[in-house]
Protein backbone atom coordinates (compact mmCIF):
# COMPACT_ATOMS: atom_id res chain seq x y z
CA UNK A 1 0.00 0.00 0.00
CA UNK A 2 1.60 3.19 -0.99
CA UNK A 3 1.44 6.86 1.07
CA UNK A 4 -0.33 7.81 -1.69
CA UNK A 5 -3.52 5.91 -1.74
CA UNK A 6 -3.71 5.98 1.83
CA UNK A 7 -4.05 9.83 2.07
CA UNK A 8 -6.42 9.28 -0.77
CA UNK A 9 -8.34 6.97 0.99
CA UNK A 10 -8.17 9.33 4.36
CA UNK A 11 -9.57 11.90 2.38
CA UNK A 12 -12.74 10.11 1.19
CA UNK A 13 -13.56 8.10 4.58
CA UNK A 14 -13.26 11.80 6.04
CA UNK A 15 -15.33 12.58 3.50
CA UNK A 16 -17.63 9.96 3.88
CA UNK A 17 -18.14 10.89 7.91
CA UNK A 18 -18.64 14.29 6.95
CA UNK A 19 -21.68 12.63 4.71
CA UNK A 20 -22.73 10.76 7.80
CA UNK A 21 -23.06 13.47 10.14
CA UNK A 22 -24.74 15.69 7.81
CA UNK A 23 -27.46 13.01 7.82
CA UNK A 24 -27.95 13.39 11.91
CA UNK A 25 -26.04 9.67 12.10
CA UNK A 26 -22.50 9.87 14.69
CA UNK A 27 -19.64 7.57 14.72
CA UNK A 28 -17.34 8.94 17.29
CA UNK A 29 -15.03 5.94 17.46
CA UNK A 30 -14.27 6.29 13.77
CA UNK A 31 -13.21 10.29 14.16
CA UNK A 32 -10.95 8.67 16.74
CA UNK A 33 -9.39 6.45 14.21
CA UNK A 34 -9.74 9.52 11.69
CA UNK A 35 -7.33 11.02 13.86
CA UNK A 36 -5.04 8.70 14.72
CA UNK A 37 -4.66 7.58 10.68
CA UNK A 38 -4.00 11.30 10.21
CA UNK A 39 -1.67 11.77 12.70
CA UNK A 40 0.60 8.50 11.45
CA UNK A 41 -0.10 9.75 7.74
CA UNK A 42 1.59 12.87 8.52
CA UNK A 43 4.51 10.92 10.25
CA UNK A 44 5.12 8.61 7.49
CA UNK A 45 5.18 11.50 4.90
CA UNK A 46 8.12 13.37 6.97
CA UNK A 47 9.70 10.39 7.32
CA UNK A 48 9.69 8.72 4.06
CA UNK A 49 12.00 5.41 5.52
CA UNK A 50 8.63 4.02 7.23
CA UNK A 51 8.27 0.77 6.69
CA UNK A 52 5.61 -1.69 5.21
CA UNK A 53 4.22 -2.60 8.42
CA UNK A 54 3.74 1.19 9.64
CA UNK A 55 1.35 1.76 6.48
CA UNK A 56 -0.27 -1.55 6.87
CA UNK A 57 -1.04 -0.43 10.40
CA UNK A 58 -2.33 3.25 9.00
CA UNK A 59 -4.15 1.03 6.70
CA UNK A 60 -6.20 -0.92 8.77
CA UNK A 61 -7.07 2.00 11.15
CA UNK A 62 -8.85 3.30 7.56
CA UNK A 63 -10.59 0.19 7.30
CA UNK A 64 -11.61 -0.26 10.79
CA UNK A 65 -13.17 3.90 10.36
CA UNK A 66 -14.85 2.39 6.86
CA UNK A 67 -16.36 -0.47 8.43
CA UNK A 68 -17.69 2.38 11.57
CA UNK A 69 -19.36 4.38 9.16
CA UNK A 70 -20.85 1.81 7.38
CA UNK A 71 -22.51 0.20 10.30
CA UNK A 72 -23.76 3.90 11.92
CA UNK A 73 -24.72 4.05 8.33
CA UNK A 74 -27.25 1.20 7.68
CA UNK A 75 -30.37 3.28 7.82
CA UNK A 76 -28.86 5.04 4.87
CA UNK A 77 -29.77 2.06 2.87
CA UNK A 78 -27.18 0.25 0.44
CA UNK A 79 -26.80 3.32 -2.38
CA UNK A 80 -24.87 4.85 0.95
CA UNK A 81 -22.53 1.54 0.54
CA UNK A 82 -22.41 1.16 -2.80
CA UNK A 83 -21.01 4.37 -3.64
CA UNK A 84 -18.49 4.84 -1.17
CA UNK A 85 -17.87 1.37 -1.48
CA UNK A 86 -17.18 2.02 -5.48
CA UNK A 87 -14.87 5.06 -4.87
CA UNK A 88 -12.14 3.05 -2.79
CA UNK A 89 -12.33 0.77 -5.44
CA UNK A 90 -11.47 3.69 -7.93
CA UNK A 91 -8.99 4.65 -5.35
CA UNK A 92 -7.58 1.18 -5.31
CA UNK A 93 -7.02 1.37 -8.88
CA UNK A 94 -5.00 4.65 -8.77
CA UNK A 95 -7.80 7.14 -9.11
CA UNK A 96 -7.06 10.65 -7.85
CA UNK A 97 -9.75 11.50 -4.74
CA UNK A 98 -8.81 14.97 -3.93
CA UNK A 99 -5.78 16.99 -2.56
CA UNK A 100 -4.34 15.75 0.74
CA UNK A 101 -2.99 18.48 2.29
CA UNK A 102 -0.03 17.84 5.16
CA UNK A 103 0.18 20.15 8.19
CA UNK A 104 -2.05 23.18 6.42
CA UNK A 105 -5.56 22.45 8.38
CA UNK A 106 -6.13 20.79 11.67
CA UNK A 107 -8.88 18.20 11.85
CA UNK A 108 -12.11 18.81 13.88
CA UNK A 109 -14.60 15.99 14.08
CA UNK A 110 -18.08 16.89 13.21
CA UNK A 111 -16.88 19.97 11.09
CA UNK A 112 -18.15 20.58 7.52
CA UNK A 113 -15.87 21.00 5.22
CA UNK A 114 -18.36 21.63 2.08
CA UNK A 115 -19.19 24.64 4.13
CA UNK A 116 -17.24 27.50 5.19
CA UNK A 117 -16.90 27.83 9.40
CA UNK A 118 -14.85 29.40 12.04
CA UNK A 119 -13.63 28.13 15.17
CA UNK A 120 -13.29 30.66 18.13
CA UNK A 121 -12.87 30.79 21.67
CA UNK A 122 -16.39 31.78 23.25
CA UNK A 123 -16.17 34.89 24.77
CA UNK A 124 -17.39 34.85 28.52
CA UNK A 125 -19.74 37.93 28.23
CA UNK A 126 -21.01 36.88 24.97
CA UNK A 127 -24.79 35.23 26.01
CA UNK A 128 -27.04 32.30 24.38
CA UNK A 129 -29.54 34.86 23.85
CA UNK A 130 -27.39 36.87 22.17
CA UNK A 131 -25.65 33.82 19.87
CA UNK A 132 -28.99 32.92 18.88
CA UNK A 133 -29.83 36.42 17.62
CA UNK A 134 -26.68 36.72 15.92
CA UNK A 135 -27.65 33.28 14.42
CA UNK A 136 -30.64 33.76 12.61
CA UNK A 137 -30.13 38.05 11.76
CA UNK A 138 -26.55 36.89 9.99
CA UNK A 139 -28.06 33.32 8.58
CA UNK A 140 -25.54 31.05 10.11
CA UNK A 141 -25.22 28.19 12.54
CA UNK A 142 -23.55 28.96 15.89
CA UNK A 143 -22.52 25.56 17.84
CA UNK A 144 -20.49 24.93 21.10
CA UNK A 145 -17.30 22.78 20.08
CA UNK A 146 -15.65 21.74 23.32
CA UNK A 147 -16.18 23.13 26.60
CA UNK A 148 -14.62 26.69 25.49
CA UNK A 149 -14.91 27.04 21.82
CA UNK A 150 -18.20 27.93 19.07
CA UNK A 151 -18.09 27.54 15.45
CA UNK A 152 -19.86 29.42 13.64
CA UNK A 153 -21.00 27.93 10.03
CA UNK A 154 -22.48 29.71 7.11
CA UNK A 155 -21.69 30.94 3.17
CA UNK A 156 -18.74 33.78 3.14
CA UNK A 157 -20.82 36.87 3.60
CA UNK A 158 -22.96 35.89 5.93
CA UNK A 159 -19.88 34.09 7.80
CA UNK A 160 -18.26 37.48 7.85
CA UNK A 161 -21.26 39.10 8.93
CA UNK A 162 -21.60 36.94 11.98
CA UNK A 163 -17.94 37.55 12.74
CA UNK A 164 -18.24 41.59 13.00
CA UNK A 165 -21.32 40.67 15.13
CA UNK A 166 -19.12 38.87 17.64
CA UNK A 167 -15.70 40.45 17.51
CA UNK A 168 -16.80 43.58 20.06
CA UNK A 169 -17.23 40.62 22.55
CA UNK A 170 -13.98 39.28 22.01
CA UNK A 171 -12.34 42.64 22.47
CA UNK A 172 -14.56 42.95 25.43
CA UNK A 173 -16.39 46.11 24.06
CA UNK A 174 -19.20 44.38 24.94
Amino acid sequence: MSLEILQQKWLATMDMLVELNRKKFRSPKASELLRHARSMINEASLNRAADESFLVKVERLLEEAQREIFVAAQPLGDEFLLRWSNTFDRIDAGERYGEYSFGVTRFYPHLPRARKWVRIKQPSNLTPRRLLEISHSCDVKIKRHGKDHLVIVGEGEALKRALAEVAPYIKGEK
